[in-house]
């Protein structure tokens, strides 16, 4: 049986967060439920992308203009198959097109979009081996790439680009991003493969630990092949997703860096690794210093998630330190440190966070708690703007509770946009809510 789905987090930040940010804000210091009040996503009808009685996750969505594109992937539980699929907008997700399905890879889940300035499409699937070798799960992360507006999709490559057999990366731990231009790829995970089984020179435990590198295959010519891959930060929380990024035309990692204290102790703040003009990696850049020690409320099995405007980082996290959660974003740069975070929510536990941002308007999205129906454990995906309105709440969605990632959000123009899977009524749905106009 292969390795199952899914630990979640993953967050993009665009130009203007920091301006967005820091018009209205007025502190933090109150429940997810002030947060995440009635919105015009609560009260905007959704569009079902798909129906289906398979097993939905990992959705992802993109936007640019007018037109949006969802990926997301479907696993049989009879047939142990999974495979990814996506759909487009050319509306503003008012109609989607027939789902796609992008490969005939009965193996491929954990889907993640990218889209580039001029509307080229990515996607980065992992593809898991259909045999274990002695109790061990190797996979390959395959890119797909459409140059139609995802009518069509064509391999693009995989990483690494031979076929080994030692990469195991956590599940749910992979992430996509793109440059704007030149034809810049990145794909990140963290690795579980066991030592005895990594070729020599590859480390996967650091310092005899057990904390594991996020490791980092770049692309220069749109995916069709990438470098060796290669370890961008050398120790990390393996549960917890990091994310990539481009700064400039360098790549960038935001992770978890862990820090032993003593044998029952660790750290685990927020960290940005940066490729460096010399070719290599730079000294980890701390975020901040939250000084997040485990146990609090166990693994928070969320890492923190990253984009740049420029040269300017900005980087959204979920901190327990002090014994209270909740979560925070920050900007900065290499040169200057990043500034002091600005709390957005305060929430026990979340076990999913994206960020998405356009201009002079920003969303985050994160999940709550919501109880269960019939056994089931329920979540909202809660959705706040930042923007020069300041920051309100745009609504929530009501989603499975899970730490794989069950719904994401695309900041395009006027328009926020959630892509999210269906709960309750709407369960084995996939949907699409957009709130137009929103803040102002």
């Amino acid at each position: 049986m292969r390795p199952q789905h899914r630990f979640g987090i993953s967050a993009v930040a665009a130009a203007g967060l920091v301006t967005a940010i820091g018009l209205g804000w007025s502190g933090g210091n109150g429940s997810p439920t002030a947060l995440a009040g009635d919105g015009p996503l609560t009260s905007a009808t959704p569009v079902t992308v798909t129906q289906t009685s398979m097993v939905l996750s990992t959705p992802s969505v993109v936007a640019l203009g007018d037109r949006v594109w969802v990926a997301w992937d479907e696993y049989d539980p009879a047939t142990q198959a999974a495979y990814a699929y996506a759909a487009a907008s050319q509306d503003g997700g008012a109609t989607f097109s027939a789902p796609v399905r992008i490969s005939d890879d009965p193996a491929a889940e954990n889907p993640d979009l990218a889209v580039d300035a001029a509307g080229l499409l990515y996607l980065a699937y992992l593809s898991w081996a259909t045999e274990d070798v002695d109790g061990f799960w190797p996979a390959w992360i395959v890119v797909h790439r459409s140059e139609d507006g995802g009518a069509t999709w064509q391999r693009a490559g995989q990483a690494p680009n031979a076929d080994v057999t030692w990469f195991q990366p956590s599940p749910g731990s992979l992430t996509l991003s793109v440059a704007e231009t030149g034809g810049g790829v990145m794909v990140s995970w963290v690795d579980l493969a066991p030592p005895g089984v990594v070729p020599e020179g590859h480390p996967t435990k650091v310092d005899g630990t057990e904390s594991t590198p996020v490791w980092v295959a770049r692309s220069a010519d749109g995916g069709a092949t990438f470098a060796e891959p290669e370890p961008a930060a050398g120790s990390s929380c393996s549960c917890c997703r990091p994310h990539a990024a481009f700064v400039g035309d360098r790549a960038a990692i935001a992770y978890r860096e862990l820090t032993f204290i003593d044998d029952a102790t660790d750290e685990r703040d927020p960290a940005v690794a940066l490729w460096q003009p010399d070719g290599s990696w730079g000294s980890p850049i701390v975020v901040h210093d939250d000084g997040y020690q485990l146990p609090f409320a166990g693994c928070p099995a969320s890492g923190p998630g990253i984009d740049a405007a420029g040269e300017t980082m900005h980087v959204a996290w979920y901190t327990g330190a002090d014994d209270r959660g909740r979560v925070q974003v920050a900007s900065g740069t290499e040169a200057a440190g990043f500034g002091s975070p600005i709390e957005l929510a305060e929430t026990p536990v979340t076990y999913d966070l994206q960020v998405d941002a356009d201009m002079d308007r920003a969303a985050v999205l994160f999940l709550t708690e919501a109880g269960s129906t019939d056994g089931t454990p329920l979540g909202d995906a809660n959705v706040v703007e930042l923007g020069p309105g300041g920051v309100r709440s745009l609504g929530s969605v009501r989603v499975p509770w899970n730490y794989i990632r069950v719904a994401d959000v695309a900041v395009a123009g006027d328009r926020t946009y959630v892509a999210w899977v269906g709960a309750g009524d709407q369960a084995g749905q996939l949907l699409v809510t957009t709130a137009a106009d929103a803040g102002g």
